[in-house]
């Protein structure tokens, strides 16, 4: 079964058929022998199974499609935590509950240059990767900053993110500094951060 923590609502619980369920070996390699129609998908009532999974140490991750408010939070089997489960052949493991949680977090941000001006014609894109997510396939989210340099992420949960800033077009884009910062989102709250261009350092440094 699967359970978004702190909330019994069943359309919440329903939009986690977004998602999809893995089960990895230690390597970090899938362990499924095939991939059954509905395999790894959570139902509308909130059960999933995994089927075909090869013997050894197995984890269960959840993978995200597109732009999510969930995440993986915990696993637990018969009321225990649990980080990985020992699969032996023929097993048949229950028990198994998921707990997500839901983001309304906000991370506002804007660019602050100094040492000079970025040409005309650059692009600004921000984006983050969440901090510590073992327990997850996340890949960057993504988002382009406007004209007067400022972006906006929602959706996020609780806990640190790893926010980039990148130019990936413009003159002289490829000379400019890639930028990261670490910033924390607390329950529903919303975080501000200040991306700063020293191109003056820049300068020195070539």
């Amino acid at each position: 079964m699967v359970a978004v923590d702190g909330s019994n609502d069943p359309a919440l619980r329903a939009k986690l058929a977004q998602v999809n369920l893995f089960a990895l070996g230690g390597s970090g390699a899938i362990r499924t022998a095939k991939w059954p129609e509905g395999n790894g998908t959570i139902s509308p009532n909130g059960t999933f199974k995994l089927s075909n999974v090869l013997p050894g140490k197995v984890r269960v991750v959840a993978g995200f499609r597109g732009p999510i408010r969930f995440a993986l939070m915990r696993i637990e089997h018969n009321g225990a935590e649990v980080n990985a489960f020992d699969v032996n052949p023929g097993d048949q493991i229950t028990g198994v509950r998921l707990i997500f949680a839901y983001g309304n977090g906000v991370i506002a941000g804007r660019v602050e240059v100094k040492g000079g001006s970025l040409p005309a014609d650059v692009r600004m894109k921000a984006y983050y990767r969440r901090v510590g997510a073992s327990l997850a396939f996340e890949s960057p989210k993504s988002t382009e900053l406007d004209g007067r340099g400022q972006f906006l992420f929602e959706g996020l949960t609780q806990g640190t993110y790893r926010l980039f800033l990148d130019f990936p077009s413009g003159a002289g884009a490829h000379y400019l500094p890639t930028v990261e910062q670490d910033v924390t989102v607390a329950g529903e709250g919303r975080a501000e951060v200040t991306f700063v261009v020293d191109l003056a350092s820049k300068k020195r440094d070539n």
